[in-house]
Formats: C-alpha cells, sequence, structure tokens
C-alpha cells in the first residue's frame, strides 16, 4: 500500500534563500551559506540567484511585454520551494523582486512571511 505521508517525508524540504545584499561577502550572504551549511538531514537550502538582475518591479512591463526570463527563473525557484529565507536589511530590495507574479495577500504564494 502507497502512503502518501511516506512518500512526502522522502522528499526533502525545499528551502529558497534570497539575499538582500549584491555584495558576495556581505554579511546577509554568510548567513545564508550558513543556513546551507548547517542544515539537518532532510533540509535543502538553494541560495537562491539571479537577484543581481532581476529588474525593479513594473507594472507596465508585466502588463506589455510579460515577465523577463531572469525573473520567471527566479520566481519558478522561489515557488519550487517549500520555504522561503530572506535575509535582508533591505526591505525595498526585497519586496521589488518579491511583487512579480506570486504576491497574494499577506503570504508569498502561500507562504508565510517571517522577519527577523
Amino acid at each position: 500500500m502507497n502512503n502518501p505521508d511516506a512518500t512526502a517525508l522522502a522528499q526533502p524540504f525545499r528551502i529558497a534563500a534570497l539575499c538582500g545584499s549584491l555584495r558576495e561577502h556581505s554579511f546577509n550572504r554568510g548567513l545564508i551559506r550558513a543556513a546551507i551549511e548547517e542544515a539537518p538531514e532532510g533540509i535543502h537550502i538553494v541560495d537562491v540567484p539571479g537577484l543581481r538582475d532581476v529588474p525593479p518591479f513594473d507594472v507596465d512591463v508585466m502588463h506589455s511585454a510579460g515577465a523577463p526570463a531572469v525573473v520567471r527563473h527566479f520566481v519558478d525557484a522561489v515557488r519550487e520551494a517549500d520555504a522561503i529565507i530572506i535575509a535582508t536589511d533591505l526591505p525595498p530590495l526585497k519586496w521589488s523582486s518579491l511583487k512579480y507574479d506570486f504576491r497574494t495577500e499577506d503570504k508569498i504564494d502561500g507562504k508565510e512571511e517571517t522577519y527577523g
């Protein structure tokens, strides 16, 4: 008999890590690296690349041309995750990237937001 709960537990819990700093050696990037290194078995943290290349959110561009390819890749990486870690001290940078296509109510694609 196939137990759906057992199948779900066999899959790693995926966390998308978003760094609000563009500097390679920033404290925020260091926090993400540490989280990846210290993640327990069964937890897979993915450092989502491309924030440097994500343009500011522009509803006019979204309506006329759709999201650029870099934005679609960024959004897909976040959507594939079970949770999101955001390491930033720049909330405007975070919101500019997260407004693309998966913002609903007070959640990001159904994922609760936590600040710390």
